[in-house]
C-alpha cells in the first residue's frame, strides 16, 4: 500500500492527468483559468488524500460553508459535503481491505449514541404525517451525515490526529480568508445561501487550533503564521454576525490562554492585541458589524433572541404535554415555523420524550468525565487540545443553535475527546509549550 500511495505525485502520469485542466479549460471559457487552477487544486487534494485520508476529513467538514461560494469548482447540483464525504468512506474502505484500518472496539458511550440513534428511528415513525418530509431528511442526515462522525475519531492514530489539527489550522484559515474576501458582508453571506452559523462554527473551531498551534510552536516565523491564522478566523466569525459565536470563540480562547500562559502579564497583552485588531479590522470594513451584537444589552434585544424565547415558550407547553414519548422526529416543526428550538438538549427531551433526553444528558456525562481526565492529563499543553476547546465551543453553540441534523462537527470532535479522555498515552505527561516536546500516539 505505501508503494500504491507514494507514487500519485512521483509518476508522471498522473502528474498529466491532474494538470489537464490548465490546457483544456482555458480553451472554452473567459474564466478557464481560474476554474481549471481550482479543479487542479481539487483533484491535488484527491491525490494527496490518497495517502493522507485525514484531509478529506477535514474538507468534508469545511465543505459546508465552502459549497454556497465561489470557492466550489463543482457544478451546484453535487453536493460537495456529500462528494467529499463519499471520497473518504471510499478510501477508508480500501484502507480495511489492506488492513491499514482495524474496527474499533466500542465501550459505553459509543453505545449510548447507537441507542440514540436506535430512538431516533423509532420516532420517525412516530412523526406526524404533516411533517414527514422533514423527519425524513431529518433522519438521513443525523443517521448517515452525523452518527459515523463520532466513530471516525477511533480509526486515527496520534500522528494523524496531530496532521488533521494542522490541516485545520492551515486550509481553515485560508477557507476563512477566501470567504471573508468573497462575501463583503452577512447579508452576502445570507444571500448566496450559506449559513452565518455554520460559517461562524467552523471558523470558530480554526480559531480554537491555530491559538493551540500558537502555543505549541517555538520557532518565531511559524508562531507569527498562527497568530495571522487566530486573527483571520476571528475576524470571520466577526463578520458573520452570529452573537453566539462573537460572544463564545472569544471566551474560550481567553480561558484556554489563561490556563497555558505562564506569564499574565502577557497574555494580557497578547489578548488584547488580537481583540483589538480582529474589533478594527472588522470595524473599519463593515462598521455594522456589531449593531447586531449589542442588541444583547439592550432592552429590544433583536428578533433571533426574542424568536427563541418564544421557542423556549412553546416547548414549555409542549413538554408539559407529552414529556413522556415526545412529539417525534421534526415534531417541533408542527408547532413553529422554525422547525426546532434552538437547543439540543431541549430538541432530545422534545422529540424523544424522557428516554431521549436522558440518553442525550447521559452521553454528555460521558463527555464531561473524558473531558476532565483530559484535563488532569495535561491535555491543554498538548497539540491535541484544540480537540477539546473545540468540542467545548460547539457545545455552547448547540445550546442556543443548530438542530440534530447539524450535529456532525459535534459528535466528530466529542468523539476525539471521548478517545483523548480515556488513553493512557498522555497520562502524567505535562508537555508544555516553553519546552516544544510531542507526545506518544494517542491510538
Amino acid at each position: 500500500m505505501r508503494n500504491l500511495t507514494s507514487s500519485a505525485f512521483t509518476n508522471e502520469k498522473w502528474l498529466i492527468i491532474v494538470l489537464m485542466p490548465l490546457f483544456l479549460i482555458p480553451l472554452f471559457h473567459i474564466w478557464g483559468f481560474v476554474i481549471s487552477i481550482s479543479i487542479c487544486l481539487l483533484a491535488g487534494a484527491l491525490f494527496y488524500g490518497v495517502r493522507h485520508a485525514e484531509v478529506l476529513l477535514m474538507l468534508t467538514l469545511y465543505a459546508p460553508i465552502i459549497k454556497a461560494s465561489p470557492l466550489n469548482p463543482i457544478p451546484r447540483t453535487i453536493d460537495l459535503t456529500v462528494a467529499f464525504y463519499a471520497l473518504f468512506l471510499i478510501l477508508t474502505v480500501v484502507l480495511f481491505f489492506f488492513k491499514k484500518r482495524t474496527l474499533p472496539r466500542l465501550d459505553v458511550p459509543d453505545f449510548l449514541i447507537l441507542i440514540y440513534l436506535l430512538l431516533v428511528c423509532l420516532e420517525y415513525f412516530h412523526a406526524p404525517y404533516e411533517v414527514r418530509e422533514y423527519a425524513t431528511f431529518k433522519l438521513i442526515r443525523f443517521s448517515l451525515l452525523a452518527v459515523p462522525f463520532y466513530f471516525f475519531p477511533k480509526l486515527m492514530s496520534g500522528k494523524e490526529m496531530r496532521h488533521f489539527a494542522w490541516l485545520t489550522v492551515m486550509l481553515g484559515a485560508i477557507i476563512c480568508l477566501a470567504l471573508f474576501l468573497v462575501f463583503p458582508t452577512s447579508i452576502q453571506i445570507k444571500g448566496a445561501g450559506n449559513s452565518y452559523l455554520t460559517m461562524a462554527e467552523l471558523a470558530g473551531i480554526t480559531l480554537m487550533f491555530a491559538a493551540v498551534m500558537f502555543v505549541q510552536e517555538q520557532r518565531l516565523f511559524p508562531k507569527f503564521c498562527y497568530v495571522v491564522a487566530m486573527l483571520i478566523a476571528l475576524v470571520l466569525v466577526f463578520k458573520t454576525n452570529s452573537r453566539a459565536g462573537i460572544l463564545f470563540a472569544p471566551a474560550v480562547l481567553l480561558i484556554y490562554l489563561l490556563y497555558v500562559f505562564r506569564h499574565k502579564h502577557l497574555l494580557a497583552l497578547f489578548t488584547v492585541i488580537i481583540l483589538i485588531l480582529g474589533t478594527m479590522i472588522t470595524y473599519q470594513l463593515y462598521p455594522d458589524f456589531f449593531t447586531r451584537f449589542f442588541l444583547i444589552f439592550k432592552s429590544h434585544k433583536g428578533s433571533s433572541i426574542n424568536l427563541r424565547l418564544t421557542l423556549y415558550q412553546v416547548s414549555k407547553r409542549i413538554l408539559a404535554e407529552r414529556w413522556f414519548s415526545g412529539i417525534g422526529l421534526g415534531g417541533f416543526a408542527r408547532y413553529h415555523y422554525l422547525k426546532f428550538p434552538h437547543n439540543l438538549i431541549l430538541e432530545s427531551f422534545l422529540e424523544h420524550g424522557i428516554a431521549g433526553g436522558l440518553i442525550m444528558l447521559t452521553w454528555l456525562g460521558y463527555l464531561f468525565q473524558r473531558g476532565i481526565s483530559f484535563l488532569k492529563k495535561g491535555g491543554l499543553r498538548t497539540p491535541f487540545a484544540g480537540f477539546f476547546l473545540s468540542t467545548i465551543y460547539l457545545f455552547l453553540f448547540f445550546m442556543t443553535s443548530f438542530g440534530l441534523e447539524a450535529t456532525r462537527v459535534l459528535l466528530f470532535f466529542g468523539g476525539a475527546v471521548m478517545i483523548l479522555g480515556k488513553s493512557d498515552s498522555m497520562k502524567e505527561q505535562e508537555v508544555t509549550h516553553e519546552k516544544g516536546t510531542s507526545i506518544p500516539d494517542a491510538s
